[in-house]
C-alpha cells in the first residue's frame, strides 16, 4: 500500500481542484504559473496580469496562482514540470529551452534582428505563428511571445578592447549553443542558474555575465558588476507556455475556456511588451545613480564582436540556417 501513495499524490495533483479564489469565493479550478523573475520585472507583472485576466474572463471559475522569484525552481526545471503537468504555465527565455526544440535555436543567432520592430514583424508574422504552433511537438503549448530586450555584457572590470575578453569567465544561460557563441570571443563560459549569478559575481567566481538591463538591475548584478557594455549581441524573445495537461483540466470546467485563456495569454504578451519598453530606461537610471558605467563598444570592437560571433553557422542544421536567412530577409 505504501508504494501506491506517491502515484496517488501525482494523480491527485493533475486532477482539477476546487478551492477558494482571491476574493474568498469558490472556484472550480486553480492553476499554477511559475516564473524566475522578481516582483517588478515586466515578466512578473505580466504573469499577474494574465492571472487577473483569466479570473475575470472565466467569471471567477478559474484562478491562476503565480509563483515568482524561482520559488518553484529554475527555468530548466520548470520546463520539465510544464511538460509533465506539475506546473500549468510559465514564461521561458528561448535560451533556456532544451536543444530538441528545433528551429527555436535559430532565434538566438547573434546580431540577427535589425531592431525591435524587425523582431516583432518576424514573431507576429508567419514565422512566429509557425514556431508557436510547432511547440506541441515538444510537449508544451506556446501561447504568446514576450519581449526580453537586447542582451549585453557586463563585467566587474571594464572591457576596453577585444583582447580584454581573453581569459575572462562569463556566465551565460544554460545553453550550449549560447556558450559556443561566447567562446568565439575568447572567454571561458560557465552555465549556472540565473538565481546563482549574484553570489558568483559577489565572490569573484565569475568576471561577468550577459543579460538585459532590467534583469541586470532587478537581480542585483549591478551592485557587483559596474561596467555594462551595450554590445547588443542578441535579442532572445521569450514564450508564455501552457502544459498540455492544463488543456484537459480547463476543458473539464468549460471547453470554451481553452480559447479564452489563449486570448488572455496573447493580451498579457502585449502588456509585457509595453512594460518592457517603459522599464529599460527606468532601470538604466537606477544603475547610473548607483555609479554603474554604460558604454557602447567603439566601431572596431563592435565589428570584432560581430565577426567573431557570427562564425557559428556550422553549429546550425540546414533548417536552422534557412530560418536565419528567412528572418534576415523579412
Amino acid at each position: 500500500m505504501r508504494r501506491l501513495l506517491p502515484i496517488v499524490f501525482i494523480i491527485l495533483a493533475l486532477l482539477p481542484s476546487c478551492s477558494r479564489g482571491r476574493d474568498g469565493e469558490s472556484v472550480k479550478l486553480v492553476l499554477r504559473y511559475a516564473d524566475n523573475q522578481p516582483e517588478g520585472h515586466p515578466a512578473a507583472e505580466a504573469a499577474k496580469y494574465f492571472a487577473s485576466l483569466v479570473h475575470s474572463s472565466t467569471d471567477g471559475e478559474i484562478d491562476v496562482e503565480v509563483y515568482l522569484n524561482g520559488e518553484l525552481g529554475s527555468e530548466t526545471s520548470i520546463f520539465e514540470q510544464v511538460r509533465f503537468g506539475g506546473v500549468d504555465f510559465s514564461r521561458f527565455s528561448i535560451g533556456t529551452l532544451p536543444p530538441d526544440m528545433g528551429e527555436y535555436r535559430a532565434l538566438m543567432y547573434p546580431f540577427l534582428y535589425r531592431d525591435r520592430e524587425h523582431m516583432w514583424s518576424v514573431l507576429d508574422g508567419d514565422i512566429g505563428k509557425r514556431l508557436l504552433d510547432d511547440s506541441v511537438e515538444y510537449g508544451i503549448i506556446a501561447l504568446a511571445w514576450f519581449d526580453a530586450g537586447l542582451r549585453s555584457l557586463y563585467t566587474i572590470e571594464q572591457i576596453d578592447d577585444f583582447s580584454d575578453f581573453r581569459g575572462k569567465t562569463i556566465r551565460v544561460q544554460e545553453n550550449d549553443f549560447i556558450a559556443s557563441i561566447f567562446e568565439t570571443i575568447g572567454v571561458r563560459t560557465v552555465q549556472i542558474p540565473y538565481g546563482s549569478v549574484y553570489s558568483a559575481l559577489q565572490m569573484n567566481r565569475i568576471d561577468g555575465a550577459e543579460n538585459n538591463i532590467p534583469s541586470y538591475v532587478l537581480a542585483g548584478h549591478y551592485e557587483c558588476a559596474k561596467y555594462y557594455m551595450i554590445s547588443r549581441h542578441m535579442r532572445t524573445p521569450e514564450i508564455l507556455a501552457m502544459s498540455m495537461q492544463a488543456v484537459d483540466k480547463i476543458s473539464a470546467v468549460n471547453p470554451e475556456y481553452v480559447d479564452v485563456i489563449k486570448e488572455c495569454a496573447r493580451q498579457s504578451g502585449l502588456y509585457e511588451r509595453k512594460l518592457w519598453v517603459e522599464s529599460e530606461e527606468y532601470y538604466m537610471q537606477i544603475a547610473l545613480d548607483a555609479g554603474c558605467v554604460f558604454a557602447y563598444p567603439d566601431k572596431e570592437l563592435e565589428a570584432q564582436l560581430y565577426d567573431a560571433m557570427t562564425t557559428i553557422d556550422y553549429l546550425l542544421d540546414e533548417k536552422e540556417r534557412q530560418l536565419v536567412e528567412e528572418i534576415r530577409n523579412t
